[in-house]
């Protein structure tokens, strides 16, 4: 093979592993992008009821305490919740109407607290 081939070779070589890396990397943003738009919960009102899964999105999750034989109307706000997290209070969650008003916090920011 003469020199002029092989450089032609390695050029579209070289052309073809660009296009595939930048492909790549679009439908991995991509991806990323849509997963995080599509997890965004808001500040409520949230209900769950015996039988939902208790981890986000559908429930709070496994840490929080309140009775998990009975449907629950909450909220996210920020650090003025009702619901003990680790049995800790205050936290994030309330649970019940008329949640308080939330303050900006980063957490808020990222899934919602109530206003």
């Amino acid at each position: 093979m003469n020199k002029e081939k092989r450089n032609m070779n390695s050029t579209r070589t070289l052309r073809r592993g660009i296009t595939g890396l930048a492909t790549a990397t679009l439908l991995f943003a991509g991806g990323g992008l849509a997963a995080g738009t599509a997890q965004a919960q808001g500040p409520g009102p949230h209900h769950w009821c015996p039988g939902d899964p208790i981890t986000y999105p559908t429930g709070p999750g496994p840490h929080y305490g309140w009775d998990w034989n009975v449907c629950h109307t909450y909220y996210w706000v920020n650090g003025k919740g009702n619901v003990p997290y680790d049995g800790k209070l205050p936290s994030d969650l309330f649970d019940g109407t008329n949640p308080p008003p939330g303050a900006d916090n980063p957490t808020c920011r990222v899934i919602g607290c109530a206003p």
